[in-house]
């Protein structure tokens, strides 16, 4: 694709964590020593996205890190375009103590918006994860609807047969603790919520009235939910974000865009179905709001090239032919090499001390003859 050959050699190859990640966030000790490599330019919806990750053992380890940068639409109804970059750190999971599992969150995000013609730096900065606030809020539905199990063609049948079906206890005996029945369907589940009314946030950010969207099949399960925009408040999305390893349960979210993709939820719905909205004791649901704090201070930079390619003037079938040398021809040379780099693509070889010319063993290194 002619952009994405523009893309890639537009964007640097190699980026850096400035001074002061390590100190700011506890999860990226150490991470101002890597350097991100380049890996991915994808072609996304509405943006492209360029994916770079950084490897212990310069390149051979386990990854550490990646930063992604989506170029184009920020949000799935944006009409201008934008920067968004957003920070992961991979420590919790591959530390030996009490990993963390799961899905992992970012750790920090950069979002520049369009200002005319050009992109509006001045009023953006980095944002680091904050840590989260739980609340409680009421949920109230009204003006039931078909659920989606009925849009679909599912009928008492289902229903019935998913009671008679005793599942093994090995097969549910780490689900979740829920309030509702995993194994089978809510006593509403014929119906769900045309219109939900959100209240008790003392901050009133996700207070109001939201109304189901006709719109199927461009979310998961249909399940969309519209808090209008006001002339001093945005509008606001209430659907379900997708566990899409199908690790756990599906997670009901409050975003200002309507796409789990663009990672702009502001809340999160602890053990919630539609249905719970249409059932009085069930109106009282749990809630974690995601807080993001500013960080000014935080950088990303482009390092200065340190390694330089040299190659001869003279065409390399002549100098296969004319070498008088026992050595084989030099087809490039590379200097600018740290000790550390030198060390890491040294480590599986033998007899370095004793070589003028030290084969690199990739096989010992990475573990394939493919390397």
């Amino acid at each position: 694709h002619e952009f994405e050959m523009k893309l890639r050699c537009a964007a640097p190859s190699v980026l850096v964590l400035g001074k002061g990640w390590e100190d700011t966030i506890e999860d990226s000790k150490g991470l101002e020593s890597y350097s991100f490599q380049l890996q991915r330019v994808d072609r996304m919806r509405g943006h492209w996205l360029l994916t770079y990750g950084a490897w212990e053992d310069h390149g051979s380890g386990r990854q550490v890190a990646e930063i992604r940068v989506a170029l184009g639409r920020i949000g799935a109804l944006d009409k201008e375009y934008g920067l968004v970059v957003y920070v992961k750190c991979f420590a919790p999971a591959i530390r030996l103590q009490n990993p963390k599992r799961g899905v992992l969150g970012d750790t920090a995000r950069l979002i520049l918006k369009i200002k005319g013609s050009s992109i509006d730096k001045d009023s953006s900065s980095w944002e680091i994860r904050g840590k989260p606030s739980k609340s409680k809020l009421m949920i109230v539905g009204s003006d039931p609807c078909d659920s989606q199990r009925v849009m679909i063609g599912l009928n008492d049948n289902a229903a019935k047969e998913l009671r008679n079906h005793k599942p093994m206890n090995k097969f549910t005996k780490n689900f979740p603790k829920s309030r509702n029945d995993l194994l089978h369907y809510h006593s509403k589940w014929k119906t769900w919520p045309g219109t939900i009314v959100i209240s008790e946030d003392d901050n009133g950010i996700v207070n109001g009235t939201y109304k189901k969207m006709s719109c199927q099949h461009t979310v998961v399960l249909s399940a969309l939910w519209r808090r209008d925009a006001t002339e001093t408040s945005p509008a606001l999305y209430l659907f379900l974000r997708p566990d899409v390893m199908r690790s756990g349960l599906d997670v009901p979210v409050i975003s200002t865009t309507p796409s789990y993709r663009d990672g702009m939820e502001i809340c999160e719905l602890k053990d919630w179905i539609p249905e719970n909205a249409l059932v009085e004791k069930t109106h009282e649901t749990e809630v974690k709001f995601l807080e993001w704090k500013a960080m000014s201070d935080l950088t990303l930079e482009v390092p200065e090239p340190s390694m330089v390619t040299e190659t001869s003037a003279e065409p390399f079938n002549k100098r296969i032919g004319g070498s008088k040398e026992s050595d084989p021809p030099i087809l490039c040379a590379m200097t600018g090499l740290s000790d550390e780099v030198m060390k890491s693509m040294l480590r599986y070889s033998e007899n370095v001390d004793n070589k003028n010319n030290v084969p690199i063993d990739l096989v010992g290194k990475m573990g394939s003859r493919n390397a």
